[in-house]
């Protein structure tokens, strides 16, 4: 099976376009192009991966001390970055300063190489699980040791010695210095390297060759399309080999990582957890089972007229449309013995998350023994009404915290703002629908998306998503009766474009409770069809015949009742595969998420 990832900005064309997404963030770069659904997935015959797939350091959080405690450590990317066949004269080794630039590779020119980060309390870590590897297939690893080699820690020490190689101080980027290597076989799977223990003045740099010591091969193109370059974005065919048949016969394009793992170019976005990270998970993905297509719920509801008709005269389209880019994916272990797979479109980056309030979501539960699919799940979830999340510090007549119950109004919808039920443009704030939380850029704050769940797929209670650095934020204009307006949203410095931290919490843990599906509450069980989205005349989600244009496929399996209770917070530990895991609430130090700098604005 082919995955693709779309560039920041990238877009649906015809009945792919989606239910009320991110209308007005078309993209500005003419480069990416617009795909179809009509379009099957590029397959590129013998290429191989480089041999680097991941990599991090394992960063301390609490006091400098190892400690094994939830939260305690935290996956460092910053100031790290790896070269696929460029270790050369010139290359600089610490990319947050002007040093350590090679002046002579000696006899290991044209192997790739790791830049790490040569933070400042680094060098006198003392543990044997530092800097940690994933590699593709065996290699030679070698390691260039910015000190003496009389003076090794012990993890190092039946490493075999290689030659030196030439460069400037890291600590005095005007003079050079030759520096010794060791070299050690590993194989292809997990790797950890120790720390200097305080026995050099920097981080080693990492240096990868074949197993054989000569360096990695380029990777094979299709002919007549475009040489991908490492650390560059990818030409735009690279993100067409990411794509999925969906169970309605067209292709739609799906999960993708942030840096291709063929030619290690930069596709722009980042789409959240690879679903293929958990066994049962992946067997099911490649049986065809779970099949994670970004838009399949949206093309269903462009079908219907609810949709075309919703808000036409003011957005001056036909259909509603949303970018690839906002589609991210949650996968996680319950320590209940399931894997769950969730598809949120959600996103931060644009101003039309004001006024859409249908998002498609996408859910699907495996039993990790068993390998069973146990639910899947898919519908357009009302997200209710826009508030302003930075109406803190009070609570409205009710006694309900303002954040949670301060309206927008923007012009595009000014009925969020109506608060007389009466209104037949009202949006009630109750468990029938969600709610999104946005902040002003005044103030502090994350921002909250509610997705609502039809009770008719069995679903008890729900859960919520956060977004601890949205991209951009409300500008904190107000009208003359002093209620907010976001009249523009305004982006997050550049420089602090880390990725979107997306975590989430379960209510109900000091209660017992949690989030569940039980088929008995379910209008169905195996496998049915119903409407995308609930029908907004009752409030419920109807069935639907197979053959109808808008019926969406669903399956429970019969008798099944699964309850999650978690009263932890569960947070994107890594920025490769994006597992969620629990942490205690407050132990939780989120840092970036943004390999190599690679992301495009807008993802």
């Amino acid at each position: 099976m082919q995955f693709n990832a779309i560039p920041s900005g990238h877009w649906w064309r015809s009945a792919l376009l989606l239910l009320l997404a991110s209308c007005g963030n078309r993209s500005s770069n003419p480069a990416i192009p617009l795909p179809d659904n009509t379009t099957p997935p590029i397959l590129v015959a013998g290429a191989r991966p480089t041999l680097l797939s991941a990599y991090w350091h394992r960063k301390v959080l609490v006091s400098g001390k190892e400690v094994s405690a939830p939260g305690s450590d935290q996956v460092e990317i910053r100031g790290m970055k790896y070269f696929p066949r460029q270790f050369a004269t010139g290359l600089q080794l610490d990319l947050e300063s002007n040093k350590a630039r090679v002046v002579d590779p000696g006899p290991y020119a044209g192997l790739d190489v790791l830049a790490t980060r040569q933070y400042s309390t680094y060098t006198q870590y003392n543990t044997d699980q530092f800097t940690f590897l994933r590699l593709s297939r065996s290699a030679r690893v070698g390691v260039i040791w910015f000190g003496t080699a009389s003076n090794l820690p012990t993890w190092l020490k039946d490493w075999t010695a290689g030659s030196h190689v030439r460069i400037t101080q890291p600590w005095n980027p005007s003079s050079a210095m030759t520096f010794p290597t060791f070299w050690k076989p590993l194989d292809a799977g997990d790797h950890w390297l120790g720390s200097v223990e305080g026995k050099a003045g920097a981080v080693y740099a990492i240096l990868l060759a074949e197993a054989d010591g000569k360096p990695s091969p380029e990777p094979v193109v299709p002919q007549g399309l475009e040489v991908p370059k490492p650390n560059t974005a990818c030409p735009a065919w690279v993100y067409e080999q990411y794509k999925v048949r969906g169970v309605d016969g067209r292709w739609y394009y799906t999960w993708a990582p942030q840096i291709d793992p063929t030619y290690w170019c930069y596709l722009g976005s980042e789409h959240g957890s690879d679903p293929r990270q958990f066994p049962a998970l992946a067997r099911l993905i490649e049986s065809g089972k779970i099949k994670l297509a970004f838009g399949y719920v949206g093309a269903k509801a462009n079908t219907t007229a609810f949709c075309q008709n919703c808000h036409q005269d003011r957005l001056k389209r036909k259909i509603m449309d949303a970018p690839i880019s906002t589609y991210k994916v949650f996968a996680f272990d319950d320590r209940q013995g399931h894997d769950w797979l969730i598809q949120f479109q959600i996103g931060s980056s644009s101003k039309a998350r004001l006024c859409q309030r249908h998002h498609e979501y996408d859910l699907w539960v495996a039993d990790q023994q068993s390998g069973e699919l146990l639910a899947s799940l898919h519908w357009m979830s009302d997200t209710g009404p826009t508030l302003d999340a930075s109406a803190n510090g009070g609570v409205d007549a009710s006694g309900s915290n303002l954040a949670n119950s301060t309206r927008y109004r923007p012009p595009l919808c000014p009925e969020n703002a109506i608060t007389d039920p009466r209104d037949p443009s009202f949006v009630p704030m109750d468990n029938s629908v969600g709610r999104r939380r946005i902040p002003r850029t005044d103030r502090n704050g994350y921002e909250t998306w509610q997705p609502s769940f039809p009770k008719e797929l069995g679903f008890h209670n729900g859960r919520a998503y956060n977004i601890d650095n949205p991209l951009t934020r409300c500008a904190p204009t107000r009208d003359a009766q002093g209620t907010p307006t976001c009249l523009s949203i305004e982006q997050t410095d550049p420089a602090y474009n880390w990725g979107e931290n997306r975590w989430f919490i379960i209510p109900g843990a000091d209660q017992n409770d949690g989030f569940g599906i039980y088929a008995d509450q379910a209008i169905a069980t195996g496998t049915f069809y119903t409407a995308p989205y609930v029908d907004p005349d009752d409030g419920k989600l109807h069935l639907r015949q197979a053959t109808d244009a808008d019926a969406v496929e669903q399956y429970i399996k019969p008798g099944l009742h699964i309850l999650h209770i978690s009263g932890e917070r569960w947070i994107p530990y890594d920025p490769w595969w994006v597992e969620y895991k629990p942490v205690p609430t407050g132990t939780v130090n989120f840092d970036t998420h943004n390999l190599e700098r690679g992301l495009q604005w807008g993802n």
